[in-house]
């Protein structure tokens, strides 16, 4: 990712590395039983008549653990009415605004902003400068859903929109965890493998062309000298008390989108067949991924020691988590904006 950070995944680079996963895509299509891959009756009988129940009850237990790993196990792990990262991130929201939670000066203000943020009703615009006074998308839950229903219509023919691989266990392929080369690409975070569909397959790889901006590393030193690894941070409390992005981020983000479309063009062509209706299916997954990163975060916070006392806790710095979830917050909203979806999803290629 340090590529991206520094403006340099461009060009015969990013060819590169969009051809390597290409290339991935295809392996893992070859290694997939026909069967496997489709499976009309199982679609028909199993997954659209879940979805439909989810759409419906606007909630997923009904959805079986197979369905929701074609969808790249973003429905339960986010939308489980009790265990669910949206709903817990919703209800961090209140434990903040109840001034329960012991912080540290360098928490305060990231804090108070998601407290703003994760509460009914909240609109971008009164926390990021520059941002319309609109809804944050965990306002939009019930909407999001309805688009999976799309992504099981039954096709006129069989395409890799529905196509499922065989994963390998290849877990997440994002652009910060592999390693390069001029003819080879190496990933390096696995997990268990399992049959996921191509469009859930290839989100973490998509999503991490914004997600990286979140974790640059640099490092910081304190009032007492000590230095420490820490991420960038993005925003800046300006003049109106509200965030807004750095002059380095505002410079790299309009980078990154050109990465990202560059990359989902060669995408929905070479693996989708020029399929553009699936350009929406794919910013949907990104949006997911990001929302549930932050999410991701503030757990990671929390057990890190975030919101308790420190009297034992050795844990420095865990504040860089709190800013990459108002970064990952941020970035989905972003993302939707209707120019960014008309350029990307909607526009004529």
């Amino acid at each position: 990712n340090q590529w991206l950070v520094q403006g340099q995944l461009k060009g015969p680079l990013l060819e590169n590395l969009t051809t390597q996963m290409i290339h991935v895509i295809r392996d893992l299509q070859n290694l997939t039983k026909d069967d496997e891959a489709w499976d009309e009756a199982w679609m028909t009988k199993v997954v659209q008549p879940e979805v439909q129940d989810m759409i419906a009850t606007n909630g997923v237990l009904g959805i079986s653990s197979q369905t929701d790993a074609f969808f790249g196990n973003a429905l339960i792990k986010n939308f489980h009415p009790t265990k669910g990262r949206f709903p817990r991130i919703r209800a961090f929201g209140k434990q903040v605004r109840s001034k329960s939670l012991i912080l540290t000066p360098e928490e305060e203000i990231p804090i108070y902003h998601l407290g703003q943020l994760l509460q009914d009703g909240s609109k971008m615009g009164a926390t990021y400068e520059g941002t319309p006074m609109e809804f944050t998308l965990f306002e939009g839950s019930a909407k999001i859903l309805q688009v999976f229903e799309r992504a099981v219509l039954p096709l006129e023919k069989k395409t890799a929109k529905q196509q499922r691989l065989w994963t390998c266990g290849l877990a997440d392929a994002g652009i910060h965890n592999l390693f390069l080369s001029d003819s080879n690409l190496w990933l390096f975070d696995l997990g268990p493998p399992h049959l996921e569909s191509t469009p859930g397959f290839l989100t973490k790889f998509l999503f991490s062309f914004f997600h990286t901006l979140g974790m640059e590393e640099t490092t910081k030193t304190d009032k007492d000298g000590n230095t420490t690894t820490t991420w960038v941070q993005r925003f800046f409390v300006n003049g109106n008390d509200k965030l807004e992005l750095t002059p380095e981020t505002k410079d790299l983000l309009p980078q990154s989108y050109h990465a990202f479309e560059t990359v989902l063009d060669r995408i929905v062509a070479d693996i989708f067949d020029h399929d553009d209706s699936v350009r929406e299916l794919l910013v949907l997954y990104v949006t997911l991924q990001l929302l549930s990163d932050a999410a991701f975060c503030l757990e990671r916070w929390s057990i890190k020691g975030g919101g308790q006392s420190r009297d034992r806790n050795h844990q420095t710095g865990i504040d860089k988590w709190l800013w990459r979830t108002l970064w990952d917050i941020y970035m989905a909203f972003d993302l939707n904006t209707p120019d960014n979806l008309e350029r990307l999803c909607f526009s004529s290629k």
